[in-house]
């Protein structure tokens, strides 16, 4: 334990506090990251590589298991719950794995690193997942929907067109005329748009 002490002297760390703020933020992603540069500081990059990739992967899976789960269940929930899960586990695992050694750290007034750029790196991750999100949306759009919407409307046009030239030959037409157009015509095509 003293040799690590000893290596940490001369380089900075993300206090698991930051780490935790940052985690909030941004997710698995952003813990990954900074769980990473930690392990780089501490001469571990093995370590670092893998959690940077667990934390890639968690991200993915829980925005899988949000997705699956149904809208009406989902709006049930809390939004602070799935941040606060997520950053509770990944503080508890950075307790485990490097908890002693934060600890010790701090305790020799060693330094950190701001709570700021861990919040920014927080903040940046959020944007990353944000526009994975907003990606996946656009990718993944009902164009079925579009194109209802749009035979819909051209029918209602079609209707409206009617209606109009139905009341510019109120004057022109006979009675027989106009309740022939309204019943084969005004009358189905209402019903059709009412559907």
């Amino acid at each position: 334990m003293k040799d690590e002490l000893k290596s940490t002297e001369n380089v900075e760390l993300y206090s698991q506090r930051s780490i935790g703020i940052a985690t909030f933020l941004g997710g698995p992603l952003a813990a990954g990251y900074l769980i990473c540069e930690n392990c780089k500081n501490l001469d571990q990059p093995d370590n670092g590589k893998k959690a940077f990739v667990l934390g890639v992967v968690s991200t993915i899976l829980l925005f899988v298991g949000i997705f699956s789960i149904p809208d009406s269940t989902i709006d049930s929930i809390p939004n602070q719950l799935f941040p606060a899960i997520y950053t509770a586990v990944i503080l508890l695992l950075v307790h485990k794995f490097h908890g002693s050694i934060l600890e010790l750290h701090k305790e020799n007034g060693y330094k950190f690193y701001s709570g700021w750029r861990a919040a920014g790196i927080g903040f940046i991750s959020m944007l990353i997942l944000l526009a994975g999100i907003l990606g996946y949306d656009y990718l993944t759009t009902d164009y079925e929907l579009y194109e209802n919407y749009e035979s819909e409307m051209e029918a209602f046009t079609l209707n409206e067109s009617q209606t109009i030239d139905f009341y510019d030959d109120l004057e022109t037409k006979s009675n027989y005329a106009l309740l022939q157009r309204i019943d084969n015509f005004i009358i189905p095509n209402g019903k059709r748009i009412l559907k």
